[in-house]
């Protein structure tokens, strides 16, 4: 006959052991659940002409002008358009010692990353004028802004909430899609409360949760790529705009000769 210490031995571990199956089969069908995002083909409404010439880095919507901003050293240029028609409102070029990466305008400001030299370019919008530079370590790539941050990639699979006066980190995002990371997020938006992120040498845009870091969507903008992009490297997609009007995508790539208004 059992003994009331064995007895109690016995209990514990077949507790033991049934919260330990419970917490395996919760893990297992959480993993199960976490599927990738689903895909939707994007819808054209609308082709513009671009630039050719335009290494795509940024690309927004301010007021009723679209901007965009370009890279390479000798070549990084910031645009200022009337839209749809393209008439040129501002325009001046950055320093030849600056690789030109993505951009936002935060309450007037013009916040422009560079790719290498690890700054952030501050212009007065309305003067055309450099008003500072912001440090931060590593490489940029996107940037957008919401009522608080400045939102930046660097080509990882996070994103960083940074503070528009100081540009520290104020938060960390790390990005997934189902349970993978989201490796090479570049161009960026920020479009009624979630972020819209180019995925570098690949067809897609990923919209994701801001608070979760989960991609909630895949745009495929395959279609759109331009015959001539298969023999450049270099000419991937990249630029994504929201037109507040339409109220759609407005998107395009670094050397490409189109610009789509796209379902978002």
């Amino acid at each position: 006959m059992m003994s009331k210490k064995e007895y109690n031995i016995m209990h514990i571990i077949s507790r033991f052991i049934t919260v330990t199956a419970a917490v395996f089969l919760i893990a297992v069908t959480a993993s199960c659940t976490e599927k990738e995002a689903p895909i939707e083909k994007a819808v054209v409404h609308k082709t513009l002409k671009h630039n050719q010439k335009h290494f795509t880095q940024g690309l927004f919507f301010y007021k009723d002008f679209l901007c965009e901003t370009t890279g390479l050293y000798g070549e990084s240029q910031f645009a200022m358009y009337k839209f749809p028609s393209g008439v040129i409102e501002k325009q001046f070029k950055l320093p030849s010692i600056y690789f030109g990466e993505g951009s936002t305008i935060y309450k007037d400001k013009l916040y422009w990353l560079t790719y290498e030299a690890e700054v952030c370019l501050v212009y007065d919008i309305k003067k055309e004028k450099l008003e500072k530079t912001l440090k931060y370590i590593g490489e940029g790539w996107g940037l957008t802004a919401n009522d608080k941050h400045l939102i930046m990639s660097n080509g990882s699979s996070k994103l960083f909430f940074r503070n528009p006066d100081t540009f520290s980190i104020e938060k960390r995002l790390d990005v997934t899609n189902g349970k993978k990371p989201v490796k090479n997020l570049n161009e960026l938006e920020f479009i009624d409360g979630k972020i819209y992120a180019n995925i570098w040498m690949t067809n897609y845009i990923v919209v994701i949760d801001p608070e979760t870091g989960k991609v909630e969507k895949q745009i495929d903008i395959s279609d759109l790529v331009p015959k001539g992009a298969a023999a450049n490297i270099d000419a991937v997609a990249n630029g994504i705009a929201y037109d507040p009007t339409s109220k759609k995508l407005l998107v395009t790539g670094k050397w490409w000769p189109e610009m789509y208004l796209i379902n978002p």
